[in-house]
């Protein structure tokens, strides 16, 4: 009896002892790959290219973003920061692109962001848990996740080190503008256009439609609503860019809402207010950025 006691409390001990070594062993930080020190920028991926990265082995970082997203663009300026900091690549990858990837069945919602070490991803940024939001909206706090994994290299800055921008170019905008032709948009002098940009994932989006469901009996005679789904279609997308452009602005994502000559970024409850004031407001011979601007 006493031996079964000692040899119980020997392999008990045993596995304590492997248990401790293992955890210690995953929580130890690592570099990455040194091509990704002091080249600080984004590289757009694709599948393929993420496939072949797990496949070699690679120590890597990826931001899993969605086009058009609003989340997803506040989310890069807390990565831009990040970059002018510390000088790191990172790869970039778009949501509808890693569904039949190996993360595709981690990785639910964006935007996100993988750490992975030798081809294995050790962890990943969940933009539905609660306990990861600090992450998406502090650079301090997003760096004291990233560091708990990979280790930083003090890197010389290089005049070359310049983040590029992705947005539509001055020229195309020009070339949208000049051939867009909305053929089930008309003007009328007692309704406001309502030209509303929206993603197929995007979750503001079934919001934002029932809005407008629900205000259609008491104010449906002072607007036209007009809806283009922008993350499918790239024709809508470069329509939505130059309706920014019109008015000046950049857009950063969807929702986009433009009543008459009056644009919303977002939606919320407490939008809902904003729209009826500008739609009441802009009924009767309003401004409107198609006519006005794009037609003209």
């Amino acid at each position: 009896m006493k031996r079964n006691l000692f040899v119980l409390t020997i392999v008990l001990m045993t596995v304590a002892l492997l248990i401790v070594v293992f955890q210690k062993s995953g929580n130890q930080k690592f570099y990455l790959e040194d091509k990704y020190y002091g080249n600080g920028n984004y590289e757009e991926i694709e599948a393929s290219e993420l496939d072949a990265l797990i496949d070699d082995r690679e120590s890597f970082v990826l931001f899993v973003y969605q086009p058009g997203c609003v989340n997803s663009a506040n989310f890069e300026k807390v990565l831009d920061e990040f970059i002018d900091d510390e000088d790191i690549l990172i790869k970039r990858i778009a949501f509808s692109d890693i569904k039949d990837t190996s993360i595709g069945d981690d990785i639910k919602y964006y935007p996100s962001f993988a750490i992975f070490n030798k081809g294995t991803m050790v962890d990943y940024l969940d933009a539905e848990s609660s306990e990861d939001l600090n992450y998406y909206n502090s650079l301090s706090d997003f760096k004291d996740w990233f560091t708990s994994y990979v280790n930083l290299k003090e890197v010389e800055a290089s005049s070359d080190n310049v983040k590029t921008e992705e947005n539509i170019s001055d020229e195309d905008l020009d070339e949208v503008a000049t051939n867009v032709n909305l053929e089930d948009v008309t003007y009328s002098e007692d309704k406001v256009n309502i030209y509303f940009f929206w993603g197929s994932t995007c979750p503001h989006r079934e919001e934002e439609f029932k809005f407008f469901e629900e205000i259609e009996d008491e104010y449906g005679d002072y607007y036209n609503l007009h809806a283009y789904e922008v993350w499918e279609n790239p024709d809508n997308l470069k329509i939505m860019y130059a309706f920014g452009d019109a008015l000046g602005e950049d857009v950063t994502g969807v929702p986009y809402t433009i009543i008459g000559d009056e644009s919303f970024t977002g939606f919320s409850d407490s939008r809902k207010d904003e729209f009826i004031e500008a739609i009441i407001s802009k009924h009767e011979n309003s401004k409107d950025i198609y006519f006005d601007k794009i037609k003209s």
